[in-house]
């Protein structure tokens, strides 16, 4: 690990300890993290300079996965999101998680499910907004902010993410805004298995 993994590394680390410091998160979480040193010994020039290659799993357009750990109890891996685009609103069902901004600068939009009216139809309310600059943590449970979209902001932004309790990729749900309820930022939404082009 040359000197600027290290730093790097040493930015990780403190983030994790600050951000603990002032959020309740799930005890198995912060374990995973205060245990696990290769979350901390990302390279540096491997991750930002070149975050779109060697890319697994969930690829499209605008964002790009790829995987560091996979274990039963969580997964981790580099989320690398381009410029001024959106990963549309969606869930984790039954998963609690921690983004910690490697670089650029996210947005992170929570929504409260207010109501469902059909089989396929949610009905989403804007509950928080949060921007997250480079080396800041933010963090889901498994109810509050499980719904979600993520923004970059301005640039490219690349994020460590981990998963705590994963669950199979055909349990989550995508929300696509159709409507919204009259008087009132109330979206209605269509709940997809699948994700659509609609980012």
């Amino acid at each position: 690990m040359n000197d600027t993994d290290r730093m790097f590394a040493n930015k990780l680390r403190n983030g994790f300890q600050q951000f603990i410091q002032n959020h309740a998160l799930p005890e198995s979480l912060m374990q995973i993290c205060e245990d696990n040193i290769n979350l901390f010994n990302i390279e540096h020039t491997s991750i930002i300079e070149s975050p779109h290659t060697n890319k697994t799993d969930n690829v499209t357009a605008s964002w790009h996965w790829k995987e560091l750990i996979n274990q039963k109890e969580y997964i981790a891996g580099i989320l690398s999101l381009d410029a001024n685009k959106q990963i549309p609103i969606h869930d984790h069902p039954g998963s609690s998680g921690l983004l910690f901004v490697l670089d650029g600068e996210l947005e992170l939009t929570e929504y409260r499910q207010i109501n469902s009216p059909t089989a396929v139809t949610v009905e989403l309310e804007p509950d928080k907004t949060s921007t997250i600059k480079a080396y800041e943590f933010c963090s889901f449970g498994t109810s509050e902010g499980n719904i979600h979209s993520i923004k970059a902001l301005r640039k490219d932004c690349i994020i460590l993410d981990i998963l705590i309790t994963p669950y199979a990729l055909h349990q989550r749900k995508w929300y696509l805004p159709i409507d919204t309820v009259h008087g009132s930022n109330v979206m209605i939404t269509m709940a997809m298995r699948k994700k659509a082009d609609f980012n």
